[in-house]
C-alpha cells in the first residue's frame, strides 16, 4: 500500500483524461504477440498475417483492443543484440512494421511496442535509448510503449513519448 501511494504521488494525476490517451480506459483485451510467432509473421515469405491473426482472435474470444509487439523474447540472453535491433531485422524492416501497424489500426486495434528499461544501452548511432524509442514510435505509427518490469519511465522520457503519441 505504501509503495502504491508513493507511485501515485510520483506519477501525478491519472493520465486517462488526456483526450489522445482516453482510448486506453476503454481497452480491455490485450494480446502480447511475439514478433517471432509464425501466426503473426511468415518468416519464410516475410508476409505479415495481421488479418488472419485478428480474424482468429475475433472468432476465439471477441478480438483484441490492443496488441503489444514483443520484440526480443524468447531470444533475450541468447544473443547480445540491442532490443531495437529486433525491430530493424523484421521481414521487410521498418516499412513492413509500419504497414502492419496501419493494418491493425484499420481493424480498430491499437499497437504498443515493448520497451525494456532494464536494457539501458542505446543502439549504436541512435543517441539515447529513449531518443531511439521515440523515433521508433514516430517512424512506425505505433500508439505507445509497453514497459516491461519497471516502475515507469523518468519524466523526460514520459513527456517525449506523450508528445509523440498525444
Amino acid at each position: 500500500a505504501a509503495w502504491s501511494e508513493r507511485e501515485r504521488e510520483r506519477l501525478g494525476p491519472v493520465r486517462y483524461d488526456i483526450a489522445a490517451q482516453a482510448w486506453a480506459s476503454r481497452a480491455y483485451a490485450m494480446g502480447i504477440l511475439m514478433l517471432w510467432d509464425h501466426e503473426l509473421i511468415d518468416h519464410g515469405t516475410g508476409r505479415w498475417n495481421v488479418e488472419t491473426l485478428l480474424d482468429r482472435a475475433v472468432r476465439d474470444f471477441g478480438g483484441y483492443d490492443i496488441v503489444v509487439l514483443w520484440s526480443n523474447y524468447p531470444l533475450s540472453g541468447v544473443d547480445d543484440r540491442h532490443q531495437l535491433a529486433y525491430f530493424d531485422e523484421l521481414p521487410g524492416g521498418l516499412v513492413a512494421l509500419r504497414e502492419a501497424i496501419a493494418r491493425f489500426h484499420a481493424r480498430g486495434v491499437r499497437v504498443l511496442l515493448d520497451h525494456k528499461p532494464w536494457i539501458p544501452t542505446p543502439p549504436p548511432g541512435h543517441g539515447s535509448v529513449e531518443d531511439a524509442f521515440v523515433a521508433l514510435l514516430r517512424d512506425s505509427g505505433a500508439d505507445g510503449l509497453f514497459l516491461d518490469c519497471s516502475s515507469g519511465p523518468e519524466e523526460p522520457f514520459r513527456a517525449a513519448v506523450a508528445e509523440r503519441v498525444g
